[in-house]
């Protein structure tokens, strides 16, 4: 395997949600009790930098995997695209997707996006 690649796993299989007229693609996994697992990629990521993750943390809790806007096979948001703006693109997910409480792990400019969520929607 080259170095920065990332195994597919044959059990995640992408999906596209449209929020506010733009695809988001991302992968939904597992099952379990507790707040499903959001997890963001950072600058130049996509859901794939999780892949080696996935099986395990989706073992015993669901598990949403997110291209953010403008990285993967998600459509980029309207010029200038601030942390808010993605993370309200995060939170329409969830809402989509029927989740009203999610643990977020992020990395990088992830964590960005993560903290305000945490700051703008602390329900």
């Amino acid at each position: 395997m080259e170095l920065g690649s990332h195994p597919k796993d044959p059990g995640a299989q992408p999906k596209d949600a449209w929020i506010d007229g733009r695809r988001l693609r991302y992968v939904d996994l597992g099952e379990g009790p507790g707040a499903p697992l959001l997890l963001v990629h950072g600058l130049g990521g996509c859901w794939e930098w999780w892949t080696r993750c996935l099986r395990g943390l989706s073992a015993e809790r669901r598990v949403i995997a997110i291209d953010l806007p403008g990285f993967g096979a998600s459509e980029p948001l309207s010029h200038p695209a601030e942390m808010a703006a993605h993370a309200g693109v995060l939170v329409a997910l969830l809402d989509r997707l029927g989740i009203e409480r999610a643990v977020v792990c992020a990395h990088s400019m992830g964590g960005l996006i993560a903290m305000r969520m945490a700051v703008s929607h602390r329900e």
